[in-house]
């Protein structure tokens, strides 16, 4: 994928997609494999620092943030020090 590009994931309920998407997060680790986000391994960081390099995952469900709408959720990723100062177009959302 190029920089600055979107992906789609789909799939019936049972397929990995939330296993990919908790394995991207750091919330599990990959069994084989690796995956890397601007050259830097993301299994070998803490879920934590995943969140400073920019990338979130916002669960479908409103138990969390009930009284937020989806882009001001998945907005909340981007009030990091890290990922503000990488500063990429899709960083922040806008109404």
């Amino acid at each position: 994928m190029g920089a600055h590009g979107n992906v789609g994931l789909f799939g019936p309920n049972g397929h990995g997609k939330m296993t990919l998407l908790r394995t991207v997060s750091g919330l599990i680790k990959p069994s084989k494999g690796s995956i890397a986000f601007n050259g830097v391994k993301l299994s070998t960081l803490t879920p934590r620092a995943i969140v400073e390099l920019g990338i979130i995952h916002v669960s479908q469900g409103n138990r969390l943030f009930p009284d937020l709408i989806v882009g001001e959720c998945l907005s909340l990723g981007s009030f990091t020090k890290a990922a503000l100062e990488l500063d990429l177009p899709n960083s922040t959302v806008s109404d």
